[in-house]
């Protein structure tokens, strides 16, 4: 699932002409399209739409245009969500949270790749996984749980409102990450390398060797 604060939605009331011009600069091919606020997804529109000059030349909005949407609760097991929306047709749909709002957008693909594993194509950047390089260094996927960070560095950050080292450096920060962002913990110095959507996407990790005490 893509969490709500990555998602790129338009709001409906965007002329068509307005709304072709904004997602020329993007990557995706479908987008939300939110009505009174991200929790009032109204449907989504295909890039497809957007650019057909016979919409562009029509004094519409993007509303207008706006194609149904699944919903399916966070709870809804990936094998059923996967087989509703091929049954519909779908290749997009939303997730929403116990309260009613937006939790994030779910595509078929990520739920192909939930169960046969990651797919690329040729013009993907595959990012690599948590490697460690030189010794004590090491590069991490801002994604990676606690738990394997652990395992991995030997170094065990706090338990918080957090599951991944990212979620962690972000509670350091205190504020939205930047590139450059430096955080100490015990023996071990973390640098944002990479953020992407407002989320750190990758860090450097410098875990200096532990020093002994002289003995008595």
């Amino acid at each position: 699932m893509l969490p709500r604060t990555e998602v790129e939605f338009i709001e409906a009331d965007t002329p068509i002409f307005k709304a072709a011009q904004w997602v020329n600069d993007k990557a995706f091919s479908r987008y939300p399209v939110a009505g009174d606020g991200f929790d009032d997804v109204l449907g989504f529109v295909h890039v497809r739409d957007l650019l057909n000059p016979e919409m562009r030349e029509r004094s519409i909005r993007v509303r207008d245009i706006a194609r149904d949407i699944l919903k399916f609760p966070g709870t809804k097991s990936v094998l059923s969500a996967m087989h509703e929306m091929r049954q519909a047709g779908q290749h997009l749909a939303i997730v929403v949270d116990e309260y009613g709002g937006t939790a994030g957008i779910v595509s078929l693909e990520d739920l192909v790749e939930e169960v046969i594993g990651e797919i690329h194509d040729e013009y993907d950047e595959i990012e690599k996984p948590s490697v460690q390089g030189a010794s004590g260094e090491y590069d991490v996927d801002g994604l990676l749980n606690l738990e394997d960070f652990t395992e991995m560095t030997l170094v065990e950050l706090p338990d918080g409102p957090y599951e991944t080292v990212a979620g962690w450096a972000v509670a350091q920060i205190g504020r939205l990450p930047e590139v450059g962002d430096e955080v100490e913990f015990e023996n071990a110095k973390f640098e944002v390398t990479k953020v992407e959507a407002r989320r750190i996407s990758r860090l450097r990790v410098v875990v200096a060797a532990a020093t002994t005490e002289d003995a008595d």
